[in-house]
This record gives C-alpha cells, structure tokens and sequence, in this order.
C-alpha cells in the first residue's frame, strides 16, 4: 500500500469520524424531530453505528485471514460483510419507513441513512487498515531497535576483544640475555617494574633500558 493511499484513508478516516460525531445535528437538521419527537430523530445513529463496527471487523478479518493463509476466502468475507452491510441498510429503510411524518421526509432520510451507512462501512474499513499499517510499523520499528542494539553490543564486544588483545601484546615475551648461558631467558612483565624469566628468577629493568637481576 501507498504511502498516498494511506494519507487518504487518514484523512476519510478523520471526516467520517466528524460526520459520526455531527449525525444527530445534520440529521437534525434536515429531516427535524416531527410529530414522533426529538428521540426518534436521532435514531438512525444506531444503524450507523452497527455499518461502521461491519465494516471494521469484516476488514480486520479479512487482513487476518489473508496474513495467515485461513480457510476463510477473502470472497466469501466480501460476500458476507455486503450482506449485512445491505440488512443493515434495509432495517434502516424500514425503521424509516414507521417513523417518517411524510412521503418526502420518509423518501429523503431512506437516502440518507443508505448514504451514512456506507460512509460508516468504509469509515470502518479505513480505520482498520490504519490500525493494521500502525501496527506493521511499530514491529518494524521494535525489530530495527533490536537489530541495532545487538549490533552495538557485537561491536562492544570486538572493541573489548581488541583492548584484550592490546593487553595480551603488551605482555609479549622478553628475551633476557644472560652472561654465561648459551640460550636466552625469556620473560614477563609481572608489574610494578619487574620481569620473570622461565627460571623463575626476578629481574628488574634499569632507566637505560637495561636488565638486572632482582634479589
């Protein structure tokens, strides 16, 4: 999906959820509270709101059905989803229907409510989309995060590997040629300024770099 696509369906995610939250008032407003009372005339809401729920779960389904390769079609789920989409709808009409005052108030708000439960229905499937491109995102995010932190500890790791390296270097042998003795001695550095040869003797290194032994 597009980068563009999904800025759309933001952005009819976002009027639809104005439109949900001004429906009492335009319906309201258009079609007024007639002789059934103000309570009636705001009624519709109700098949609004099941349109949106179908169309978010029948959308969330499908995703999921897809992702995990399920036995449910994606046809089968578009087959039933526009079915109860289109119950939905028909109990709208015919609540309409017992409730209107007039012929053209009944004919206007028929039009209406088939025009607000699709607007529901594809507000529900664009909010499940999002929610579904959110999440993606966010296991991207977690596993980059990962990634990166396994990769600073691996060069944490190679640095500690070379300072230990260093350290080994600094500790290399010393060949000690001692008078007398056809072979020379080889020692290490023990610190504090001493040396030991593979004697066990202790030597001591003088300030012209020079060798002598340590009694």
């Amino acid at each position: 999906m597009s980068f563009a696509a999904i800025i759309i369906m933001i952005a009819a995610l976002v009027a639809g959820f104005f439109f949900l939250k001004k429906f009492t008032s335009i319906e309201s407003y258009f079609f007024g509270s007639g002789d059934s009372g103000a309570d009636e005339s705001s009624s519709g809401i109700l098949f609004l709101f099941a349109a949106t729920a179908i169309g978010a779960l029948a959308t969330a389904w499908g995703i999921i059905a897809g992702l995990f390769d399920l036995s449910f079609s994606r046809q089968g789920i578009v087959y039933m989803s526009v079915s109860l989409e289109a119950l939905v709808i028909f109990s709208a009409m015919a609540y309409v229907a017992f409730h209107s005052d007039s012929v053209a108030q009944m004919i206007g708000k028929m039009v209406f409510m088939t025009v607000s439960c699709i607007i529901g229905a594809l507000m529900g499937a664009a909010g499940s989309v999002i929610v579904f491109a959110i999440l993606v995102i966010m296991l991207f995010i977690y596993i980059l995060g990962a990634a990166l932190s396994d990769s600073s500890s691996s060069s944490s790791s190679s640095s500690s590997g070379s300072s230990s390296s260093s350290s080994s270097s600094d500790n290399d042998e010393i060949l000690i040629d001692v008078p007398g003795e056809t072979f020379h001695r080889r020692g290490r550095d023990i610190g504090f300024g001493q040396i030991r040869d593979d004697h066990g003797d202790l030597w001591r290194r003088n300030f012209d770099g020079s060798l002598s032994r340590d009694e």
